[in-house]
C-alpha cells in the first residue's frame, strides 16, 4: 500500500515535470586522464520536482515508462543535448534503452535530428546493455542508420545484464563501457 502511494505521488511529479519542461540533461564531463582536459560530455537525464529537488533517473524513468511519457523524456534529452552541443567542438553521448531504439517514434526522431544537425558526427548513442534485446534486427537497423550520419555507438554498462558476446560483433559498436562490477 505504501509502495502504491509512493508511486502514485511520483507519477504526479513526473507528469508535472514533463508538462512543465522540468526534464533536462545534466552534462558530465569526461576527462582525458593524461591531460586532465575535457574530451567529451555525457548527457544524463534529470528531473526537477516542484520543490526544486533534483531526481535521479533511477527514480523517475520506471515511472515515466509506466505512465507512458517515457518517449517524451527521451526526446527532450536528445533535443536539449543537440541544442547545447550544436555549435561547439565537444563530442557528447546520450543514453538510449533498447525500448528507445525499437520505438518507431524515437527512431524517426533521432534520424530527423541527425539529418538536420551539425553535431551528428560528434554524438555517441550509448545503448544500455542491461536491457534484453528481443528484436535484434531493429537494433541493427538503428545502428546502421545512425552511423550513416556519422554518429557512433557505445554499449553502456557491458557485463551488468544480458551480456552476449555474439551481439558485440554484430552490433559494430565503436565503444564498450565495461560495468564497474567487472572492474
Amino acid at each position: 500500500e505504501n509502495e502504491y502511494e509512493k508511486n502514485l505521488k511520483l507519477s504526479e511529479v513526473v507528469r508535472h515535470a514533463v508538462e512543465n519542461s522540468k526534464i533536462l540533461p545534466y552534462y558530465q564531463a569526461i576527462l582525458d586522464t593524461k591531460t586532465s582536459k575535457i574530451r567529451k560530455y555525457e548527457c544524463l537525464a534529470r528531473l526537477i520536482d516542484g520543490s526544486g529537488k533534483i531526481l535521479s533517473p533511477v527514480l523517475f524513468i520506471p515511472i515515466a515508462k509506466k505512465i507512458k511519457v517515457y518517449n517524451i523524456v527521451t526526446k527532450t534529452i536528445i533535443d536539449r543535448s543537440f541544442e547545447t552541443f550544436e555549435n561547439s567542438d565537444f563530442e557528447f553521448s546520450i543514453n538510449l534503452s533498447i525500448e528507445d531504439i525499437v520505438s518507431g517514434e524515437i527512431f524517426n526522431f533521432v534520424i530527423d535530428k541527425l539529418k538536420n544537425s551539425k553535431a551528428s558526427s560528434r554524438v555517441t548513442f550509448e545503448i544500455l546493455e542491461s536491457d534484453a534485446i528481443e528484436d535484434f534486427k531493429k537494433v541493427q537497423r538503428f545502428i546502421s542508420e545512425v552511423k550513416r550520419y556519422g554518429a557512433k555507438i557505445a554499449i553502456d554498462d557491458f557485463g551488468s545484464g544480458y551480456s552476449n558476446f555474439a551481439y558485440l560483433t554484430k552490433m559494430q559498436a565503436d565503444f564498450i563501457k565495461i560495468d564497474g562490477s567487472l572492474i
